[in-house]
């Protein structure tokens, strides 16, 4: 009895949040999220629209991936390999992206408040109305990146390497 009343309180519940919170018309693929819970790399994969909240996804491969609205809030990826990943609004407010790789980018009105970008490389990242609000941008690379309309108040930059060469050293 009380097994088929939990089922049927967790079934409600998935239907709920089935009506309530819809998948983004481009939902991640389920094959790609097996490949990459496997092998910890998933180039090219489309994870549009994944919610990971505070996932471990530290020196994952997801160079030229499609990203674009994932919630991955306080997620690790620290070292990872995002290089020439689309993410545009991606969620990644309070993840570790330290020592990770976006160069090339597409991380447009990405919501970054409070990420650990120390040491990234974002080099000709596109980070266009981008919140980067207290972000931590120490020692990183924005070497031609587009910032323009990017929120920076309170971004900490130190030996931060700007999208025009200088190195800001204003928050050392």
């Amino acid at each position: 009895m009380w097994t088929m009343k939990r089922q049927g309180l967790v079934l409600a519940g998935v239907l709920a949040a089935t009506v309530l919170f819809p998948l983004s018309a481009e939902a991640f693929s389920s094959r790609d999220l097996r490949q990459l819970t496997r092998s910890n790399a998933c180039p090219g994969c489309n994870l549009a629209g994944l919610r990971l909240r505070g996932g471990d996804l530290s020196g994952v491969d997801l160079s030229g991936a499609q990203l674009g609205e994932a919630q991955l809030f306080g997620a690790n990826l620290s070292q990872a390999v995002l290089s020439g990943a689309s993410m545009p609004s991606v969620f990644l407010s309070a993840a570790n992206l330290s020592e990770a790789d976006l160069s090339g980018a597409d991380l447009s009105r990405a919501y970054l408040s409070q990420a650990n970008l120390t040491n990234a490389n974002l080099q000709g990242a596109n980070l266009r109305g981008a919140m980067l609000s207290g972000a931590n941008l120490s020692g990183a690379n924005l070497r031609e990146a587009d910032i323009r309309f990017a929120i920076l108040n309170t971004t900490r930059f130190c030996g931060t390497t700007m999208p025009d060469g200088a190195v800001n050293n204003s928050g050392c």
